[in-house]
């Protein structure tokens, strides 16, 4: 965690000030010690672009999680049709079972 000093130093205030904002604007002083925690704006713009990057990239695996779960159903759906089955899928298992064992 960053000290005082050190934040106080990279938005260019006096410790001074800090210390009076975290009794007279508690939410100013916050704002000010998470953007010192960050190490400036240059981190925080990388830290934000990696958490687009991870956003984009758990998207995309969603979508093709989806897309997988789709073709799953529909592979499921012929094996109904093919046997001639309606119910629940483990019912469809004892019905191949029984299918298969005659």
């Amino acid at each position: 965690m960053s000290s005082i000093r050190e934040a106080a130093e990279l938005i260019g205030k006096s410790p001074t000030t800090l210390h009076r904002w975290k009794t007279t604007n508690p939410h100013l002083y916050r704002a000010v010690m998470q953007y010192a925690e960050h190490g400036g704006l240059e981190n925080l713009e990388a830290e934000l672009a990696e958490a687009r990057w991870k956003a984009s990239y758990y998207s995309e695996q969603c979508l093709e999680a989806q897309a997988d779960e789709q073709q799953a159903m529909t592979y499921l759906e012929q094996c109904r049709q093919a046997i001639g089955h309606e119910g629940d899928f483990p019912s469809l298992v004892e019905r191949l079972k029984h299918l298969l064992a005659n």
